[in-house]
């Protein structure tokens, strides 16, 4: 009888070690409540804590590019710098001057007024002036080049001494770029005994030259303003101009 006992005892005994071990095991091999980080999976993705980036999101386990993004919500997977691309025209915002469309850089001739006038005399002692009809030349660098390779150029205005906001250009570079170059030319048709020249005006105060480059950086924002009278310069046909660069972001066009 005790023999009998004895071995109920030791048959309950295992039988409650034996629910133990395969209690244990289940909770070492549950995603959800395992302590070994190689087999818990909190978030339920599927990826083991150990190999989850993000132990906590269902949506992500993995971030290549180490900059804090997941992978599958990081539009730059291989790229730390960047994750975002809010206008989707494949530069992350990071880098993208104008992130919430196509970025344009308008070139604008704000101000003109012509300084030089020329006279002649006649032979009955009266002077006629010569007609001077201006007009403008604007070159972009599109590329970072430093090479001006668009060039855009106004109508004529007749025999206009004074102009406001007479012409401007809208130059489309990719939005990456860092910097924008282009040159302004003021030019006028000379006429005279039913001959025309086509001439150019001096604005710059570098008496070498008689125009004048820019080179701009992001936001493209920013405004000169030259007078070219009495720079000792290559021709005596001086003026005084306003002109500006500004950004215009354009919607995206899919």
């Amino acid at each position: 009888m005790q023999k009998r006992r004895k071995w109920t005892l030791i048959a309950g005994s295992i039988a409650v070690a034996a629910a133990t071990i395969v209690s244990a095991l289940s909770i070492y091999y549950s995603p959800d409540y395992s302590w070994d980080a190689s087999i818990r999976d909190h978030d339920g993705d599927g990826h083991a804590d150990s190999k989850d980036a993000f132990p906590n999101d269902p949506t992500e386990w993995s971030d290549r590019d180490g900059d804090g993004v997941g992978d599958n919500a990081d539009r730059f997977p291989d790229d730390k710098d960047e994750w975002a691309d809010s206008d989707n025209d494949g530069y992350g915002d990071n880098t993208d001057f104008c992130d919430n469309g196509n970025g344009v850089i308008r070139v604008s001739i704000d101000y003109f007024q012509q300084v030089t006038r020329e006279v002649i005399q006649t032979p009955y002692g009266s002077t006629i002036k010569i007609q001077w009809d201006p007009y403008f030349g604007i070159a972009a660098d599109t590329d970072e080049d430093y090479t001006f390779e668009e060039s855009y150029t106004s109508p004529t205005f007749e025999n206009a001494e004074t102009l406001s906001e007479p012409f401007y250009v809208l130059v489309d570079i990719p939005d990456c770029n860092r910097v924008f170059g282009f040159q302004v030319q003021t030019c006028f048709v000379r006429h005279l005994s039913g001959s025309t020249w086509n001439m150019i005006y001096d604005y710059s105060p570098d008496p070498t030259q008689n125009w004048c480059g820019q080179w701009v950086s992001p936001p493209f924002n920013e405004t000169w303003s030259y007078d070219g009278r009495e720079d000792g310069g290559p021709t005596a046909y001086d003026c005084i101009i306003q002109y500006s660069t500004c950004l215009v972001c354009a919607p995206v066009l899919s």
